[in-house]
């Protein structure tokens, strides 16, 4: 499978950004490769506004998205263990065949936090939002 192709760091641009909407929306656009350090950086926000008992329901939106860089905090899970339980709700936006390695990879099904694939990005708000 494609996916599994990981490419050297050198050779994945990343670029996440993090909008945090008026409504509380918090919209991540992940341009490239997911790499550790982005996922880190992530990870750290979203855990100190769970442990305020803030909800968060996040749009993850991949632009032109190459994969995860392999290893480290892409293989852990530590984080979806700690915070399944919390208030969280994900939809993810991307191309079509990133839908299943992607919803593997976040354990979607597997997990008590509400995790979905959508084809676009306003049918992604709409869900996040009901």
């Amino acid at each position: 499978m494609d996916w599994l192709k990981w490419k050297k760091k050198e050779e994945t641009p990343s670029v996440i950004r993090l909008e945090k909407k008026p409504d509380g929306l918090w919209v991540v656009r992940v341009k490239g490769a997911l790499t550790n350090a982005g996922l880190t950086a992530f990870r750290q926000r979203a855990a100190a506004e769970l442990d305020k008992g803030v909800s968060l329901k996040v749009l993850v939106i991949l632009d032109q998205f190459l994969g995860w860089e392999k290893g480290g905090a892409t293989d852990d899970i530590s984080f979806l263990m700690q915070y399944d339980s919390k208030e969280l709700k994900i939809a993810i936006t991307g191309e079509e065949r990133w839908r299943e390695p992607f919803l593997l990879w976040m354990g979607a099904g597997r997990r008590l936090s509400e995790v979905k694939y959508f084809a676009g990005a306003a049918e992604a708000e709409t869900w996040l939002r009901a």
